[in-house]
């Protein structure tokens, strides 16, 4: 999981604290994937309601999977709690516990 220091420095206006930061993840809906089909994910940083965010989703090159690989291939978002194996618990404690800031260096 790559968190963008950056996004983390200009949401600080946003009310984001601990609690409220690491909510849900997006995230393609399978772990394994053929190389053909990763060439059309796409990942971006855009500005929303929450201040700066890095989304993942497939592209317009995406219309050429069949329809058999749009049905497998999805992107999900998913709450955090519900990760399974609950890899993620504690996460957002670690962050701020070890220097983990909001908004600045």
């Amino acid at each position: 999981m790559l968190i963008k220091r950056n996004l983390l420095k200009h949401i600080r206006a946003y009310g984001l604290t601990r609690g409220k930061l690491f909510t849900h993840i997006k995230r393609l809906s399978l772990d394994t994937y053929p190389l053909n089909a990763l060439n059309y994910a796409h990942q971006f940083v855009y500005t929303g309601s929450r201040g700066m965010c890095l989304d993942v989703e497939f592209n317009s090159l995406a219309d050429r999977l069949s329809e058999a690989e749009k049905e497998e291939f999805k992107i999900e978002v998913i709450e955090v709690g519900d990760v399974e194996g609950k890899v993620f618990e504690g996460f957002e404690d670690s962050f701020f516990d070890l220097g983990g800031r909001v908004g600045g260096w």
